[in-house]
């Protein structure tokens, strides 16, 4: 989660945060990624 929030320079939002931690494998939803 980390290093997807720093390749992105903190702009991704709960939407592309979700979509991008399930194309690396890790399957969550939106209202997590939001929480994470």
């Amino acid at each position: 989660v980390q290093r997807v929030d720093d390749a992105s320079d903190h702009t991704y939002g709960s939407r592309r945060m979700k979509r991008a931690l399930n194309c690396l494998g890790y399957p969550v939803s939106r209202n997590k990624a939001r929480n994470l």
